[in-house]
């Protein structure tokens, strides 16, 4: 479930080197975790991207580009579903049903829009990814400020999922769940599973958690680490159809809860009218960090060979709305199950004792144990596959560094993974749940990469023509328009995120 790379194609387990032009690729990309905008392999535009509107010829090519937008579709809607997918149900409670509906389709009109200037303007400048067309545009500090957003966003999810993972172990204080208990009390020792014992606490679990990823994310090839996203689709699937028939049965028993269509103060747990107002704009970064695809649009523009932006910018939106879909499932139908009593990780709501009155005795047990395990063996495989494109934007934003040199160090690249993965346990020990890291990492690294960057690049793009001066057409002019858009939007979240950590 891990949100977005794709780089898996070009690297082996032994030293890296400078990447090839790269071919088609011949297996699904990496696809739900952060993508590399600091080093993608280079792409041969002008042999696979001759024109921005240039189309397959005779039936063999519209078959072929029909499955090669099928596969960007799967792509996008993987890499769509990230960590924040586990707080969309108390996201739906604190926004109300409507604004929900609203928010998620604006967000996804924006990100269709920022998604289609990113792979324009990369396709106009033969630019092989985010970074190269910030670069392009602004210079080597704009190629920096995408690597260092994508750094705060690989630690950030880090740091996520170290809290989710030991939370589905032994739950949260005061909030209950955790497989330990559960699995505890059913063996007949309900004795052991109360109290405050050393086992029963989060930081120790930290600790073993990272120290048991330590061999993953000293792995240099991301093709070996290659089946992580089905695992991750297989958890995001469990999750969705327990929801839908947990809801069911629940409205059948009349022990649904109603779905509040409007925002209230009670839901977002605020009682000022500032306070208020801010949390209900602080919660939309975590719906677009699960929605989040733009650092992964550059990848796949390389499956539409010859390229063709009116196919991305259509299968990119009907991913969109696939992502949509599953959010709201996942977060309305846990909301009728759960109600006033969702967790920020709504994991945490998927204990035996919570299920018991909807799936009496072990079934309850089991659906907890099934969608829990299948989280926790996918958060595990997934730390690597954040900690990879970390360290490469890591030394990609800093100066006078090489990635490849860097990563090409078997003792460095583990070195930088490992003590990067202890400076993300003691993190994730000190925070007590996940809603406001998802909160600050979607506000401020995601915001600037989702809205911000796409933004500047268009304003940027509209004034290059007019200094060059260039016919201006009616797309110059809608262009400036949807970029200071996203540009406003984008700062609006953030300063929203950021307050919302002091109110």
């Amino acid at each position: 479930m891990p949100t977005a790379s794709s780089q898996s194609t070009g690297h082996t387990s032994g030293p890296l080197s400078p990447p090839p032009p790269r071919e088609p690729l011949a297996e699904p990309l990496l696809s739900q975790h952060e993508a590399d905008p600091a080093n993608e392999p280079s792409r041969p535009h002008g042999a696979s991207c001759p024109n921005v509107g240039g189309g397959a010829a005779g039936s063999t090519g519209g078959e072929r580009q029909a499955g090669q937008a099928a596969k960007v579709l799967a792509n996008l809607v993987n890499s769509g579903i990230g960590t924040s997918t586990v707080a969309m149900p108390l996201a739906v409670r604190k926004l109300g049903g409507g604004p929900t509906i609203g928010a998620m389709l604006l967000q996804a009109t924006l990100g269709v829009l920022a998604n289609h200037i990113i792979s324009r303007e990369s396709a106009r400048d033969d630019a092989d990814s985010y970074h190269d067309l910030m670069r392009s545009r602004f210079g080597k500090w704009g190629g920096r400020a995408v690597a260092l957003a994508q750094v705060v966003n690989s630690l950030g999810k880090t740091v996520v999922w170290l809290i989710i993972l030991a939370d589905l172990i032994v739950g949260s204080s005061g909030g209950g769940g955790g497989l330990l208990p559960d699995l505890l009390r059913a063996a007949g020792h309900a004795d052991l599973a109360e109290g405050g014992a050393w086992y029963l606490r989060r930081w120790p679990w930290i600790v073993l958690l990272a120290v048991l990823a330590t061999p993953a994310v000293s792995v240099r090839s991301l093709n070996k680490l290659s089946g992580v996203s089905m695992l991750g689709d297989i958890a995001v699937g469990l999750i969705a159809s327990a929801g839908v028939t947990l809801a069911v049965i629940a409205t059948r028993q009349g022990e649904s809860h109603p779905i509040h269509w409007l925002p209230s103060m009670e839901a977002a747990g605020r009682h000022s009218g500032a306070g208020f107002a801010v949390e209900l704009v602080s919660v939309l970064p975590i719906m677009m960090g699960a929605a989040f695809t733009q650092n992964q649009i550059n990848s796949v523009m390389d499956e539409l060979r010859p390229y063709r932006q009116g196919l991305l910018d259509v299968t990119q939106a009907a991913a969109r709305m696939l992502t949509i879909a599953v959010f709201l499932t996942i977060g309305f139908s846990n909301c009728l199950v759960f109600g006033p009593d969702l967790k920020s990780d709504v994991l945490l709501n998927y204990s035996a004792a919570s299920l018991e009155g909807l799936a009496p005795g072990q079934r309850a047990l089991g659906l907890s144990a099934a969608v829990n395990f299948s989280f926790l063996i996918n958060g595990l495989v997934s730390l690597p596959m954040y900690l990879w494109p970390y360290q490469r934007n890591l030394w990609a934003a800093l100066p006078q560094q090489s990635p490849e040199e860097r990563m090409g160090d078997p003792s460095s690249f583990a070195i930088t993974n490992i003590a990067s993965l202890a400076g993300c346990a003691l993190v994730a020990v000190l925070v007590p749940s996940i809603w406001k890291p998802l909160k600050q990492v979607g506000g401020t690294a995601v915001s600037c990469m989702a809205f911000v960057f796409p933004g500047l690049v268009a304003v940027r793009t509209t004034r290059n023509r007019a200094s060059a001066q260039q016919e201006r057409t009616g797309w110059d002019g809608a262009l400036w328009v949807c970029g200071w858009l996203l540009v406003a939007v984008g700062l609006l979240q953030m300063a929203a995120s950021i307050a919302s950590q002091f109110t």
